[in-house]
Parts: structure tokens; sequence; C-alpha cells
């Protein structure tokens, strides 16, 4: 799963049975016939909630992977459902990670400055039955930032867990755009929520590191590299910090 920058998730998140309603309607009618029942109308359906998430926690400075979490199962959502102001979408990476998840690829407009902003108009999913579809707009927004001098490295963060949950340890790939040389360890990193291990150097530019969660609760494993922390060799050092961040989702006894 690609992932590119800093994160600091924000964080924002029935269905009726037809066969059950029928049942309600026709029992409602059967005690109005027999001159009985009060007035006992079953709630209207709602859709479930949604969240838009970025394991980029930061400003963005390159290519994002965008999470939309449902708090239930959903249907009728797709890559045209949802709209994007200062950025692209790659259409063809959407998927469908389950009834409740999916990704997409979003990338900031390139050598600029401003706001990504992803939004969810009414209408563009509804519950698992089909029947309730969400009345209110979600929206999702994040500082962006592509303009980068070409002797400062830039850092991209992905992991091999697809979507923004993970029930276990995850390998987090971190790929430099300049070599670096010898000014990156892994102590250079910020780690919260999470034990590090098999920290290995594949190339000039790109390393791995193994991230098992040190807690027994739901909690944000994170990883950041500071601003300053790395030198890009015969250059200067990154100017900002990048973040990564996944959900760690205990599995269920």
């Amino acid at each position: 799963m690609r992932s590119s920058h800093q994160v600091r998730p924000n964080f924002r998140r029935r269905a009726v049975a037809t066969g059950l309603l029928g049942l309600t309607v026709s029992a409602t009618g059967l005690l109005a016939a027999c001159g009985g029942g009060g007035d006992s109308t079953s709630p209207a359906p709602t859709a479930p909630a949604l969240q838009i998430l970025s394991n980029d926690t930061d400003v963005l400075a390159a290519p994002t992977e965008i999470t939309f979490l449902f708090s239930a199962d959903v249907t009728q959502f797709a890559v045209s459902k949802f709209q994007i102001a200062g950025g692209t979408v790659n259409a063809s990476s959407f998927t469908k990670v389950s009834d409740r998840e999916y990704n997409v690829i979003v990338t900031p407009r390139v050598n600029q400055t401003g706001t990504l902003v992803i939004t969810v108009p009414p209408g563009s999913y509804a519950d698992a039955t089909g029947i309730a579809s969400n009345r209110e707009a979600y929206y999702f927004t994040r500082a962006f930032d592509t303009v980068v001098p070409s002797n400062v490295p830039t850092v991209d963060f992905a992991d091999d867990a697809p979507g923004f949950l993970t029930s276990g340890p995850v390998t987090l790939t971190i790929t430099f755009s300049l070599d670096v040389g010898t000014s990156f360890v892994l102590a250079d990193l910020i780690i919260e929520n999470a034990s590090a291990s098999l920290f290995t150097k594949v190339s000039q530019t790109e390393y791995t590191v193994r991230l098992t969660p040190n807690t027994t609760d739901r909690a944000v494993m994170s990883v950041t590299l500071p601003e300053g922390a790395v030198t890009a060799e015969g250059g200067s050092p990154n100017n900002r910090s990048w973040a990564w961040g996944k959900i760690y989702n205990p599995p269920v006894p």
C-alpha cells in the first residue's frame, strides 16, 4: 500500500431487512383489521457513517492512499461518487477492500502549495440493503506542498497491509528520493505504539523495518522522520518531517 508523507489522521466516521419490514407492515395491518394495536411505525433506516483517512499524517508532498472507512457495510459506492479539488485521482487504483472499506491513490498538484479536498456528497452510497442513502456530505482536507528543492531528499512510506487497518505486524518500506549515504539509522525514526525490528538497508535509497504493535488496545501505530534527520549525498537535509500511520485493530478472540 502506497503512502508518502506525514500522518495525523483526521479521524471522522443499519440496515432494515426487507422481510422484517414486510412482517411489521403485515402485523400492523392485521391488528388494524381486528380493531386493535397502536402506532408502531419502525424507525427509518439510516446510511452508515464515513471516515476519510490517509496514512500520510501531515502536509502532503507526493501521491497518497486515501481510505474510505464506513461504520457498516455499504453499497453503490464507486470512484465516480466523490469529488476532488487540489489534485487528481488515479481511478484505476480504486480498490474495494471489503463492503465497508475502499482505497484510492490521489496526487496533489505538482510543484504547488495548497489544500487537497475530497468531498463525498449526499446520495453517494447506501446501506447494505440499498434502501437508505447518506444524507450528509463528508470531507477530507489536507494541506499539500509539492515544491521541493532538487537537492533535498523526500520520503515515501509504503506498507504491506492493504487499507488503513491491520490486526498484526506490518513491514514498512521507506524510500528516499536521493541517496542519503550513511545518514539514516533506525534511531532517526520516532515510533509510537509499535516495536521495530529487522531494520534493513536494501539500497542507498530504500530501507525496510518490521513494526509489531506493542499494545493490546486499538491504537494508531505511527512512524515519523523528523526534519533534518537525514542528508542527501552532496545535498541538503530533509526540510520537513515525514510521517506514516496505521490503525492497529486487535483481532477478535
